[in-house]
């Protein structure tokens, strides 16, 4: 009787060892920052940021970041176009004490981004990026009289960047970037023409092109959403 309430003891005594280690394991799952350290297996983070030094060119977009794998995201951006205070004048100064109005356009983008090193629920530190974007700028000549009155600019880029994301916040952070890229860029051009039906001088469209590369410097804003 003895020997049998002595393995009782011990049984009992190794089931109470075993369930206090099981509660100190159950600890270490439910901890807030083990489990969003160890999540990366199912989001590599998510964010949303604005250019606000864009908007010298007419470009308001805004930007979501999406990472596709622990080192790995892509960024896409929609916005509207107005005014590029910053843009050449491609029409002819005969026309620049003409009145033109802007009209609202639109800009489309997309990056992807290989980061230097891992992260897991927030993208952060050096990376490198490759991406297209395309704007459309459209104006209006107020005093011509022909129907088709709108004029079109149209930027293709294709551009490469280096850039660092730097948190000054739990999840706000400031993204410098710099970069070189081509442009191809299409653009309507207004000419001033003799019509030997109506007897009269008449505006004139014409779509040029160009290729041409550029230089880019910048900074955005962003807010982590995970």
């Amino acid at each position: 009787m003895k020997k049998v309430f002595a393995i009782l003891f011990f049984l009992t005594i190794d089931q109470f060892a075993f369930c206090q280690q099981e509660g100190v394991v159950q600890m270490q799952i439910v901890d807030e920052d083990t489990r969003k350290k160890n999540s990366g297996g199912d989001s590599y983070g998510l964010s949303l940021k604005f250019n606000p030094l864009l908007f010298l060119r007419g470009d308001v977009p805004i930007y979501i970041e999406y990472g596709l794998t622990s080192r790995v995201g892509v960024e896409v951006g929609a916005g509207i176009t107005f005014t590029d205070y910053l843009a050449v004048d491609f029409i002819s100064n005969t026309f620049s004490n003409q009145s033109w109005k802007s009209n609202i356009g639109y800009s489309a983008r997309i990056d992807f981004k290989i980061y230097a090193s891992y992260f897991t629920y927030q993208a952060e530190g050096a990376f490198f990026a490759i991406g297209y974007r395309h704007q459309r700028y459209s104006r209006e000549l107020l005093d011509n009289f022909s129907i088709d009155n709108t004029y079109f600019t149209d930027n293709n880029d294709f551009k490469l960047a280096f850039g660092y994301v730097e948190y000054f916040a739990d999840n706000i952070y400031i993204e410098p970037y710099i970069g070189v890229g081509v442009r191809y860029k299409q653009f309507d051009e207004v000419s001033y023409v003799y019509d030997s039906i109506s007897g009269f001088n008449v505006y004139e469209k014409s779509k040029l092109s160009k290729q041409l590369p550029f230089f880019y410097i910048g900074f955005k804003l962003g807010v982590s959403l995970n």
